[in-house]
């Protein structure tokens, strides 16, 4: 089932892409929000960001720079890409992709 978000009331993300978010769904009685918490926004914003080099370190890929996992790091710069094209329309564009359906979401909360 699918869902439309009215309104973004908060939002916050630090450097790591950790995002807390709470919004109003049309439909959502008026005295309630939703609330996500989720480490995935980094990731959704490295796939925004990837036909846009200026996110990305230029040598990247020449670099041979690997992470504790012994997978090849991304040279993705967060931190630029939020300043820079994080808004409330990247938020929902994130919830939308993330949680696809309605029951995806957590339930309502009242204010």
């Amino acid at each position: 089932m699918s869902y439309v978000i009215k309104e973004i009331l908060e939002c916050e993300c630090d450097s790591e892409g950790f995002i807390t978010v709470s919004f109003i769904l049309d439909g959502d009685e008026d005295d309630t929000q939703r609330c996500i918490e989720s480490g995935d926004y980094y990731y959704f914003a490295e796939e925004d960001a990837s036909d846009k080099v200026e996110y990305f370190e230029s040598d990247w890929f020449e670099s041979e720079d690997y992470n504790e996992e012994g997978f090849k790091t991304s040279g993705f710069n967060f931190v630029e890409w939020l300043d820079y094209e994080h808004c409330d329309e990247k938020v929902m564009e994130f919830i939308n992709e993330f949680y696809p359906t309605i029951d995806d979401l957590p339930l309502s909360e009242k204010n």
